[in-house]
């Protein structure tokens, strides 16, 4: 870490300016740690409110290992809540009513977010849609398993449609199938309508799918891995379509 990184990264006094954006958080937090230095974060003003999902401290899931052998990050959101920061400095909890909550998205007019979600301890994890000012959330996807890191897709259109429609994207493991390492069941993505209809499973993996992303020329990129061996494993960036399902590339679209 350089000297001007070390000098951004001062403790916070009262009346310091908030931080710029998440991405600088996001930034300061795992620098820090990776120095062995008490977390701090960048000074500069926050022009738009940000969402983000905060975890309360000292739970099990705070504790918990990576999952696979050390290959995938540890499953988090348990007892989680989504908060919006206001360039004011208020905070406000938008997901009151719900047991545990995280992985917002907002939508690309800036007016809603979709996040996993479950309404008690017991249920399984759902996707549902609020606004960006808080209220009634609704549930998008339910039933399906349980239901993680969703994401806005862009429009799609048939020849048979009367006009492009949007989507969202999910991880599921709606298959049922106990991935190739044994550790839990397979992850894999899937789209639906906003409304909930029109499910499509988009990757067929053995093992695990996950933290999907839409870059702007509307293909996908997330993080996907399998086991090849019984003594070893391995991480990769792939998709797989309904067409070739077997067919390994670092991008594909919905």
């Amino acid at each position: 870490m350089n000297g001007e990184l070390r000098r951004n990264l001062r403790p916070a006094r009262q009346g310091d300016p908030l931080p710029r954006s998440a991405a600088a958080i996001c930034a300061a937090v795992f620098l820090a740690a990776a120095a062995g230095l008490t977390p701090r974060l960048f000074a500069g003003p926050l022009e738009f409110p940000i969402l983000f999902t905060q975890i309360p401290p000292g739970t099990a899931a705070e504790g918990e290992p990576p999952s696979t052998g050390g290959m995938l990050r540890a499953r988090y959101g348990e007892r989680g809540r989504i908060v919006r920061l206001d360039p004011d400095g208020a905070f406000r909890v938008l997901t009151p009513g719900f047991h545990s909550a995280c992985g917002a998205d907002v939508s690309f007019d800036g007016r809603r977010f979709l996040f996993a979600a479950k309404r008690a301890a017991s249920d399984s994890w759902g996707i549902f849609e609020c606004s960006v000012d808080g209220g009634e959330a609704r549930q998008v996807v339910g039933s399906f398993g349980n239901c993680y890191d969703p994401v806005y897709q862009s429009t799609l259109y048939t020849l048979q449609s009367k006009e492009p429609w949007y989507q969202l994207m999910f991880v599921s493991d709606a298959s049922g199938c106990l991935n190739e390492y044994g550790s839990g069941l397979a992850l894999n993505l899937y789209s639906a309508k906003l409304d909930g209809t029109g499910l499509r499973r988009l990757t067929f993996n053995l093992s695990d799918d996950m933290d999907p992303a839409m870059l702007v020329d509307g293909r996908i990129v997330f993080a996907s891995w399998w086991r090849f061996s019984r003594s070893r494993s391995m991480a990769r960036t792939s998709c797989s379509t309904p067409k070739a399902a077997a067919a390994a590339c670092s991008t594909c679209r919905a």
